[in-house]
């Protein structure tokens, strides 16, 4: 249903998609299951997209009206901002097909919320420094693909706090 080319922004919204995938995410992690991790993050990874896709063909970012992507874009799907902690958490995760994934969606939760919207939407990124050295410790170090998107991450969001490149360059050469 999420991957399925009929599924619309309108559907999503109506069957409460977001809400459902983020309770199989939270019950997942939080009971560690891991049995269907895999599963659900790659349906969060769909739906993100299809999210996504709407929102380039509904809101460019040239002239984008904040108070329109507020009402009928952001107020519906805040409740994806909950995601943003769990995909951090997933970053740990041995099996680096999760850890891609948990990367785009971090991606994609950056871009539904840029910079401006995050704090009148209450949109809270749990994320400092400290947290670096642990996050990339359990990084698979094989896949550099994966390790240069968690870095932008990192640096999008530590540029956000204004810190980025202190912080960043003792665990990595190439920022």
């Amino acid at each position: 249903l999420v991957d399925s080319n009929d599924t619309t922004f309108e559907s999503i919204i109506e069957l409460g998609l977001i809400d459902k995938v983020n309770y199989l995410l939270k019950k997942d992690i939080i009971e560690e299951i891991n049995i269907y991790t895999e599963y659900v993050i790659e349906m969060l990874y769909y739906l993100m997209f299809k999210l996504n896709d709407y929102k380039k063909k509904k809101y460019s970012s040239n002239n984008l009206d904040k108070d329109d992507y507020k009402k009928h874009f952001l107020s519906k799907i805040i409740n994806i901002a909950s995601n943003f902690d769990l995909c951090i958490k997933l970053l740990r995760c041995q099996n680096p097909k999760i850890q891609e994934e948990s990367c785009v969606c971090l991606i994609f939760i950056m871009q539904f919320f840029p910079e401006g919207l995050t704090e009148d939407l209450g949109v809270k990124v749990h994320f400092s420094s400290e947290n670096i050295p642990d996050l990339l410790k359990g990084l698979d170090s094989q896949c550099m693909k994966i390790h240069k998107k968690i870095i932008k991450i990192f640096q999008w969001i530590l540029e956000y706090q204004r810190d980025a490149i202190a912080v960043l360059s003792p665990y990595v050469s190439y920022i």
